[in-house]
C-alpha cells in the first residue's frame, strides 16, 4: 500500500496576495475534502503555489517558465523594505508529524540574494532530518506532482492527446513512465552503459600493456570504434532532445492556431450575424414599403361605404334627369312634327289638308308641348361629368386595403424586429472580442508551423542515417570484438566476460523497461476507463484506449473508436483528462492530497455533478479551489457529505491584499 500523505495546516507569510502571517487548518488529521473558494485575482492559485515551493523551492507558471522569487514577495511587503518571505506545512505522514518549512530572506529585493537566504528545514517527530530535500522527494517527489497538483490549463494539456499529437503523446507517455518510475529503471540501465564502458576501457589498456603491433593497433581501433559509438549516440540522443523541444514548440504554435482559428470562427460568425441582420432589414424595408402603400390605400377602406352610397344616390338622380331628358327629347320631336303641319296646313304624318279646327287643336297642343318642353329646360343635354364621378368611385371598390392584411403584415414587421434585436447583441458581443485581433496571425503561424515540420523531417532524417551508421559501427565493433575472443590471455578474456555479461543485463533492463510500460499502461487504461464511466454524460461512451503509440481514444458500446475529431465537445474533453489524471493519481506511489485550481470551470451543469460526485474518491485529502461561478450554491450535495472545512479567499484593500476566512464549518 502506497504511503498516505496529508496536510493538516498551511502557514504563509508574504507570498502572493498574502501580505503578514496567514493560516489555514484543515480539521482533523486533513481528511476529507476541503473547499476554498474565491474570485479571480484573491490568491487561490497563489495557495497552491505556495505549497509548491515549500516542497520544492520553485514554482512555474501557465507557459512553464519558473517564477522567480522576486515575484513571489508580496508587493506591499517589498513596498515596506521587507524582504522575506515563506510557507510552512503541517504533515500527516503515516500517522508521523512532519514539518516542512522553506523561506526566502535578503537584504535587498535581487533574486541571486533571495535564492542566497534560502532556507530549507524538514522534522519529523521533532528529529531534524539532515537532507530535508531528499527527504520531501521520498514522500512526494516532485516529477509527479502534477497529478496531486493541477488546474484548468493541465487539464487543457492532456485534452490535448485526443488530438493525436505527437507532443501530446510524448506527455502521456513521460507522465506513465514517471508515475511507475520508469526513469528509475532508465537510470539504471544507463549506470549499467556506463560500466560497461569503464571495462572496454580497461580491456583496451590492458591490450596495450600485452604489447604486439596487431595488439596495439587492434586495441587502438576497438578504441576509436568505442569512442566513435558514444561520441554517435550523444549526437543522436541531443538530435532527439532538439526534435522532442521542436515538437513542443511546434505543439504550442499549433494551440495559439487552435485559438486564433476559434477567433476565426468567430470573425466567421460575426459575417453571419452581419449578412442575417441584413436580411432582416432588407425584408423590414420590403415589409415597410408594402405597408406604406396599404396605408395610402387605407383611406379609401374608410371612404368605400360613403362611397357607394355616393354612387347610388347620384345613380338615382342621373336616372330621374335622364328619364327628363329623354321625355324633353320626345316632345322636341313632337313640336317639331306639329310646327311642321301647321306650317304646311297638312298631317305631317298623312299628308291630310287640315281644316281649320284641326289646325287650332295642333296649335293648342303645339302650345301645350313647348310648355312641357319649357318645364323639362333644366337638363338640356347628357350630364357627363356625372359619368366621369360615378367611374372613379366605383373604381375605388377593388383598390381598397385589406384590414386583414395590413394587421399580418404589422405582425411580420414586429417579429422581424425582434430578430434583429435579438442578433444585434450577438455581433456586438463578437466585435467586443475581434477587438486588437491580427487577421495575419493564423497566416504567419501557419508559415512558422510549416517551417517547423520541415526542420523536424531534416532531424529525422539525420537520425535515421546516425543510427544506420551506429548500427554498422556497433557490427565493426563486434568483429574487432570476436577478434579480441580469441586472444588466449586470460585478464583480457575475463574483461571480456564482463562486458558481455553487462551488455546482456543493460539489454534485460530494456526488455524489461519495456514490458513493464505496456502492462501497466493497460492498468492505466483500466483504472480511467473506471473513472470515465462514473463521470461520463453519454452512455454509449465505454470505455478509454491507449494504443501502443500512447495516443488516447475513446472507444463507444459498439467497439467504434472515435478520436476528438469526431466527438467534440470541451466538456467530454475535460471529463477524458481528469479520468487520465485520476489514473494516474491512483497508480502512483505515493498517496498526497490533491489540489484542484478551477477544475469546473469549462463543464455544463450535468458534467459538473458527476465530477463533482466522484471527487471525494480521487484521494484521502481533496482541497478545491474554486470561483462562485463554477462552484454554485446547492453543489455542496453532490460531494456525499465528504466537505470537511470551507473557506474563502477575501480581498481586503490594496494594501491589506487577502484574508483567508473560514465561510462554515462542516462536520464530519
Amino acid at each position: 500500500m502506497a504511503d498516505v500523505v496529508k496536510i493538516e495546516k498551511i502557514k504563509i507569510l508574504n507570498f502572493g496576495p498574502f501580505y503578514g502571517e496567514h493560516e489555514i487548518e484543515f480539521p482533523g488529521d486533513g481528511s476529507g475534502v476541503h473547499i476554498i473558494r474565491g474570485t479571480t485575482g484573491q490568491g487561490k492559485t497563489s495557495l497552491q503555489r505556495a505549497v509548491l515551493w515549500c516542497l520544492y523551492g520553485r514554482v512555474v507558471d501557465r507557459k512553464g517558465d519558473e517564477i522567480p522569487p522576486t515575484s513571489l514577495l508580496n508587493h506591499n511587503a517589498r513596498q515596506d523594505d521587507i524582504y522575506k518571505f515563506g510557507v510552512v506545512l503541517f504533515i500527516n505522514h503515516d500517522g508521523d508529524s512532519w514539518t516542512i518549512s522553506r523561506r526566502m530572506k535578503a537584504s535587498s529585493h535581487s533574486d541571486k540574494k533571495y535564492h542566497s537566504g534560502m532556507e530549507i528545514n524538514v522534522v519529523r517527530d521533532g528529529t531534524v532530518l539532515p537532507d530535508p530535500d531528499h527527504a520531501i522527494q521520498r514522500i512526494i517527489p516532485e516529477d509527479v506532482s502534477r497529478f496531486y497538483f493541477f488546474d484548468g490549463e493541465m487539464l487543457r494539456d492532456y485534452e490535448e492527446l485526443l488530438e493525436g499529437d505527437s507532443h501530446a503523446m510524448m506527455i502521456l507517455r513521460d507522465s506513465i513512465e514517471r508515475v511507475l518510475g520508469v526513469p528509475l529503471f532508465k537510470t539504471a540501465r544507463d549506470d549499467l552503459y556506463a560500466i560497461q564502458k569503464k571495462v572496454e576501457s580497461e580491456r583496451n589498456r590492458l591490450i596495450r600493456q600485452l604489447g604486439g603491433k596487431d595488439l596495439d593497433e587492434l586495441a587502438n581501433n576497438l578504441q576509436t570504434i568505442s569512442d566513435e559509438i558514444d561520441a554517435r549516440k550523444i549526437k543522436i540522443r541531443k538530435m532527439q532532445e532538439q526534435h522532442e523541444k521542436l515538437d513542443s514548440q511546434m505543439s504550442d504554435l499549433k494551440r495559439s492556431l487552435t485559438d486564433i482559428k476559434a477567433v476565426q470562427e468567430l470573425a466567421q460568425k460575426r459575417l453571419e450575424l452581419e449578412k442575417e441582420i441584413q436580411v432582416q432589414e432588407t425584408r423590414r424595408e420590403n415589409m415597410e414599403t408594402e405597408l406604406k402603400e396599404l396605408l395610402s390605400r387605407f383611406h379609401k377602406t374608410i371612404l368605400l361605404p360613403v362611397a357607394e352610397n355616393v354612387v347610388q344616390q347620384l345613380e338615382i338622380k342621373h336616372n330621374t334627369l335622364m328619364e327628363k331628358y329623354n321625355r324633353k327629347q320626345e316632345l322636341v320631336g313632337k313640336a317639331k312634327a306639329l310646327r311642321q303641319g301647321i306650317d304646311g296646313s297638312k298631317c305631317t304624318s298623312c299628308g291630310t289638308i287640315l281644316d281649320p279646327s284641326k289646325l287650332r287643336r295642333f296649335e293648342s297642343e303645339l302650345a301645350s308641348t313647348q310648355t312641357l318642353i319649357d318645364d323639362l329646360t333644366e337638363i338640356p343635354e347628357p350630364n357627363l361629368e356625372f359619368e366621369g364621378y360615378a367611374t372613379v368611385l366605383k373604381r375605388m371598390k377593388p383598390q381598397v386595403a385589406d384590414r386583414e392584411k395590413l394587421e399580418a403584415l404589422q405582425k411580420r414587421i414586429g417579429a422581424v424586429d425582434y430578430e434583429i434585436a435579438r442578433l444585434r447583441p450577438g455581433l456586438t458581443e463578437v466585435e467586443e472580442k475581434l477587438k486588437g485581433v491580427d487577421a495575419e496571425e493564423p497566416r504567419k503561424l501557419e508559415t512558422k508551423i510549416q517551417e517547423m515540420n520541415r526542420e523536424l523531417g531534416r532531424l529525422e532524417g539525420l537520425v535515421r542515417a546516425e543510427n544506420d551508421q551506429l548500427a554498422l559501427d556497433l557490427e565493426a565493433k563486434g568483429e574487432f570484438e570476436r577478434v579480441l575472443a580469441s586472444i588466449s590471455q586470460d585478464e583480457v578474456k575475463l574483461l571480456g566476460k564482463r562486458i558481455d555479461a553487462v551488455r546482456s543485463i543493460a539489454k534485460v533492463f530494456d526488455d524489461a523497461i519495456e514490458a513493464y510500460r505496456t502492462e501497466r499502461r493497460s492498468d492505466i487504461e483500466k483504472i480511467a476507463t473506471g473513472i470515465f464511466k462514473k463521470i461520463r454524460s453519454k452512455t454509449d461512451f465505454a470505455s478509454l484506449k491507449i494504443n501502443e503509440q500512447f495516443g488516447l481514444s475513446i472507444v463507444t458500446q459498439a467497439g467504434t473508436v472515435f478520436d476528438r475529431a469526431e466527438w467534440r465537445s470541451s466538456g467530454e474533453e475535460q471529463i477524458v483528462a481528469l479520468s487520465l489524471i485520476g489514473a494516474l493519481n491512483k497508480c502512483a506511489q505515493a498517496s498526497a492530497p490533491v489540489f484542484m485550481d478551477t477544475p469546473l470551470g469549462r463543464l455544463d451543469v450535468q458534467h459538473g455533478e458527476r465530477v463533482l460526485r466522484y471527487l471525494p474518491s480521487l484521494s484521502e485529502q481533496v482541497v478545491l479551489l474554486v470561483t462562485d461561478r463554477e462552484f454554485r450554491k446547492g453543489d455542496e450535495a453532490f460531494l456525499d457529505g465528504k466537505i470537511k472545512s470551507d473557506f474563502t479567499l477575501s480581498y481586503q484593500s490594496e494594501k491589506d491584499g487577502s484574508r483567508i476566512v473560514q465561510t462554515s464549518s462542516v462536520g464530519g
